[in-house]
């Protein structure tokens, strides 16, 4: 079954056959998500989705510490130093 959608259909236009999704989340929202695609079909296995949960939570944790530091330098009127 192919869904309707105009992102599906471009996806299939561009030859992605197997896709995976998963969130950055902390205990509160929904930070954003990621996108892993495949021109292969059934591309994705267990093994993936278990390896690519890991890489997700901890770009949760990295994405929700940047928020906090833009709220907190928001708030005091200035921009975040960047730090090499």
């Amino acid at each position: 079954q192919r869904p309707d959608s105009d992102y599906n259909r471009v996806l299939l236009e561009e030859g992605i056959r197997s896709t995976l999704t998963l969130s950055l989340h902390n205990q509160d929202r929904v930070l954003g998500f990621l996108f892993y695609s495949s021109r292969q079909k059934n591309a994705y296995e267990e093994k993936h989705t278990a390896f690519l949960s890991t890489v997700s939570d901890a770009l949760s944790i990295a994405v929700d510490r940047c928020v906090e530091l833009l709220i907190e330098a928001t708030a005091e009127g200035s921009s975040p130093e960047v730090r090499r």
